[in-house]
């Protein structure tokens, strides 16, 4: 995410200049028989499959998740939303906000996925979303 400065008492957030919003939303059709939709949201080893290897994880609202990046750094993740069952919200520096959704859509089961950041790398940030989110959908399908 940017680096953001405060200042004085005042939560007043300068955006660095030329900074990026990239947002990616995809709808995933669920067809996957053999896991429940949500365990890719709420196991370690699932989400280690499409998003980054977790270290460890803390689930629940206000907990972390503790991400090793490809090159072995730790990222921490900040659960802002864990309803479950049904939706998984994180936010990182890595990956800025990231919300996942299991819902019906008429008779079918879809992941409601959508990643947003302010950035300066805008086509890197793209690249890692849509590697995510092709990895997820092969999980899906």
């Amino acid at each position: 995410m940017a680096g953001f400065k405060f200042v004085g008492s005042q939560d007043r957030v300068e955006i660095p200049e030329g900074s990026t919003l990239v947002e990616i939303s995809s709808h995933i059709p669920f067809k996957n028989k053999a896991v429940d939709p949500f365990d890719l949201l709420s196991q370690a080893e699932l989400i280690s499959r499409w998003l980054y290897p977790v270290k460890s994880a803390k689930l629940n609202q206000g907990g972390k998740i503790i991400f090793l990046t490809e090159n072995g750094n730790e990222v921490a993740a900040v659960c802002t939303s864990f309803i479950l069952g049904r939706e998984l919200s994180l936010v990182a520096d890595q990956f800025g906000t990231l919300t996942c959704v299991v819902a019906r859509e008429s008779a079918e089961v879809v992941m409601k996925v959508n990643f947003k950041i302010l950035t300066l790398l805008p086509a890197e940030k793209r690249a890692l979303f849509n590697d995510c989110i092709a990895r997820l959908s092969e999980l899906c399908a």
